[in-house]
């Protein structure tokens, strides 16, 4: 399924601004940012359990908007919905994104789940058009 989804532009006084979607997760509403930078697709893992189907003890290190490494859990959500799109056994890494809510939470329309990383991004082959404020995915 392809498709494109609807981006925003999160603006902030520290960090200038960051580009996210939102989601639904088990009919929640959701945001995601968007990190070209990062390796991976992480979630707060401080976000309800039932969110995940499953979690799994892990050691790796991550790169982008905050560099993390140790053992910490990677988890699998079931589903979850872009607009008209959705993606069901998203893999993710779980780490602590407090100190991101805290600096653009409060900008935030939705809660933050986690960052869409260049495992993601590149996996569905991702394309960015700014002019239009959109992301095409191939889900």
């Amino acid at each position: 399924m392809k498709g494109e989804i609807k981006l925003d532009f999160i603006k902030s006084d520290t960090t200038g601004g960051h580009l996210c979607v939102s989601c639904k997760i088990l009919d929640r509403d959701y945001i995601l940012l968007i990190d070209t930078g990062a390796s991976h697709t992480v979630f707060d893992s401080n976000l309800p359990a039932s969110l995940f189907a499953e979690k799994n003890k892990e050691s790796f290190s991550i790169e982008g908007f905050s560099e993390v490494s140790g053992a910490t859990e990677s988890a699998t959500i079931k589903e979850i919905v872009f607009g008209k799109l959705y993606l069901k056994n998203l893999h993710v890494k779980l780490i602590d994104l407090s100190h991101i809510n805290h600096v653009i939470g409060s900008n935030l329309p939705y809660p933050l789940a986690g960052m869409l990383g260049g495992d993601f991004l590149s996996i569905h082959k991702a394309k960015i058009d700014y002019s239009r404020n959109k992301i095409k995915l191939h889900l």
